[in-house]
């Protein structure tokens, strides 16, 4: 496509050009609320993860580096942590909040307030919110999804005994 004699990506369906992955992110993210507004938490779930995708996309394309991506994807972790809150998937929804902020740079006083109540739901009984705090921090030097998942099941592993 061309205008005003440059040569431009195409467009997709919803009118963003092909390479403009934060635009299409962006429509994704409305996308999946609209979703939750109707209860369809299924596609909801399936934009957020082609949102993290697109996020992935953009950050490559810019190179940006490994604690940008993390950040800029985190976020995405985010808006899961609450869809999952809201299908009351409450070990999951743990899993996504303390990823978000494992990859956020904010400091974690601030965050409290955010991953306590996911703390809560779950009844980890015998296991402290500065346990959790210690742990985000160190998860914070090199964030691992499935390294935070285990440790949640580790965790739940606990109440048993």
């Amino acid at each position: 496509m061309k205008k005003y004699g440059i040569d431009l990506p195409e467009l997709n369906k919803s009118g963003h050009f092909l390479d403009d992955y934060l635009g299409q992110a962006a429509h994704k993210g409305t996308e999946a609320r609209e979703a939750i507004a109707s209860g369809k938490f299924d596609t909801a779930w399936g934009c957020y993860q082609e949102m993290s995708l697109l996020y992935l996309k953009h950050a490559e394309k810019q190179n940006f580096t490994k604690d940008q991506t993390l950040a800029l994807i985190g976020r995405v972790h985010r808006a899961m942590a609450r869809l999952l809150k809201k299908e009351k998937r409450h070990r999951d929804a743990l899993i996504h909040a303390l990823y978000f902020i494992a990859c956020s740079d904010t400091p974690l006083e601030k965050e409290l307030k955010y991953y306590r109540p996911f703390v809560n739901r779950c009844k980890l009984k015998k296991v402290t919110i500065n346990e959790v705090t210690g742990f985000i921090k160190v998860w914070r030097k090199s964030p691992g999804f499935i390294q935070i998942r285990d440790k949640v099941a580790e965790w739940e592993s606990l109440q048993d005994g």
